[in-house]
């Protein structure tokens, strides 16, 4: 009976130790089949979010699920067809978009479908026809299946016990079928393996910086003014047990011949080394994911504006890539294997095929804000122009609200 895969490493900690995550990625990436088993490293990384909740990436889901998209027929005979295929395969397409991600994320991504044979109509047309419609999508877990390094060929699923696997592959029929894309042929893991070891990094440093502050007794210095205290006088040994007791007791009477101090290891270099070890770290997670630092880490140096103009163009490129390759996925998929189960094709033209459509349409909300860059950045622009992208009326007198200090139009 197959059974769900979990690593098995210590329930105490958030991640394993480090040799087992290398030790995971070794067997993720053995070339020889009967060597391989992505399932490990599959189970750290879906672990990740509840490490870092950062890491999920609400910002590119959110942006594939707000994205408007047609059916759009490729002759105008076709367009009672696409019309029907927009209601019936708008739930396939849903969690296609809803689950698509995780092929940047893991590397792979796989979505399996139910069809079935259902009474369609259009709203113009009293008849009905049977066509074959995906009635559930349910996505594939990533420790049950492994990406094939030749892309051609799709997905293997791997059935699992306890004690071992096998692999099968998965067969398209009338009644089942399945999508797939891979992020990078023949790398398991995808972004999240490429920050895996940072966000142990972060974890581990966490860790020893807890420990660290536990040890502080063993940092903290009690001196002497000349002449402040006799050996073994009272006052002495009643500092010598404030030090020993640091952290659980947190005041010590004594006269103002007597001072505590730390280490300048304690109070400089290691609390300056921690917190720059973090930024490092973090800031190549940002990159991993988003393709910058966050808008917080931006340089000392030049134009914050610039800077954030930067970081929006590049999260704007990246949210167009992904656009762009999950639409090549349903097009290709699950509009092909639509129509190969609905319609003779025969070489001919496909009835209809899937679009995104254009993302900045009315989106005035980006509009006002690239204006609001510009001219904080003193470039000249036009009151009527800037009025028709932001969909506010241009002021007259006596109706004015008036404008921040710094920016005029």
């Amino acid at each position: 009976m197959a059974e769900e895969f979990r690593y098995p490493f210590d329930r105490e900690r958030q991640l394993p130790e480090l040799a087992e995550i290398v030790s995971a990625i070794s067997k993720a990436d053995a070339p020889e089949e009967n060597s391989r088993d992505v399932r490990p490293l599959m189970s750290l990384l879906q672990r990740l979010p509840a490490v870092d909740p950062a890491l999920p990436e609400t910002k590119p889901v959110a942006n594939l699920l707000s994205a408007e998209w047609t059916i759009t027929p490729t002759r105008e005979e076709f367009a009672d067809d696409a019309e029907i295929a927009r209601e019936r395969l708008k739930e396939a397409i849903y969690q296609t978009k809803k689950t698509w991600i995780e092929t940047r994320h893991f590397g792979k991504w796989g979505l399996k479908l139910e069809w079935a044979q259902q009474e369609w109509s259009t709203r113009k047309s009293s008849t009905t026809e049977k066509l074959w419609t995906p009635v559930t999508a349910t996505k594939l877990e990533q420790t049950d299946f492994e990406a094939h390094r030749d892309y051609e060929r799709g997905i293997t699923l791997l059935e699992h016990t306890k004690s071992k696997f096998t692999r099968k592959e998965p067969k398209d029929t009338t009644k089942e079928s399945y999508l797939t894309d891979t992020f990078r042929l023949g790398i398991a893991g995808g972004v999240y393996r490429s920050v895996l070891i940072y966000e142990w990094l972060l974890y581990a440093n966490i860790q020893d910086w807890r420990n660290f502050l536990k040890r502080l007794r063993g940092l903290i210095v009690a001196s002497y003014a000349d002449g402040g205290a006799e050996l073994d006088s009272p006052q002495q040994k009643k500092a010598e047990k404030a030090v020993r007791e640091a952290g659980a007791v947190n005041w010590v009477a004594a006269s103002n011949t007597l001072k505590f101090e730390f280490l300048k290891i304690v109070d400089s270099l290691g609390a300056k080394a921690h917190e720059d070890f973090d930024k490092m770290a973090q800031e190549k997670i940002n990159i991993a994911l988003c393709g910058t630092a966050n808008s917080s880490n931006l340089a000392d140096k030049g134009s914050r504006s610039a800077q954030e103009t930067m970081i929006y163009g590049v999260e704007e490129s990246l949210a167009f890539l992904n656009r762009e390759d999950c639409q090549r996925v349903i097009n290709q998929q699950l509009i092909q294997q639509d129509i190969e189960r609905n319609y003779k094709t025969d070489n001919q033209m496909a009835p209809y095929s899937f679009q995104f459509l254009p993302r900045f349409v009315e989106d005035r909300e980006s509009n006002a804000r690239i204006a609001t860059m510009l001219l904080g950045e003193g470039v000249p622009l036009l009151k009527k122009e800037v009025a028709e992208k932001t969909g506010f009326t241009p002021a007259v007198d006596g109706e004015i609200i008036p404008a921040r200090q710094g920016i005029t139009l």
